[in-house]
């Protein structure tokens, strides 16, 4: 199965675009890290590389 990657600045429109290609190819989105994993305080430094 191929997988995509899309990366970019804050706020212009990747997860958006994420989801609207999910829609229209019946596909999935794996949500990013920050979505998927509650921020420890204080946060390590390596935190968000091993999650």
């Amino acid at each position: 199965m191929p997988l995509i990657r899309l990366e970019g600045a804050s706020a212009v429109g990747i997860t958006t675009t994420c989801q609207e290609l999910a829609k229209r190819y019946q596909t999935d989105v794996v949500p990013e890290v920050n979505l998927l994993f509650e921020h420890p305080d204080p946060e390590p430094p390596n935190w968000y590389l091993e999650c």
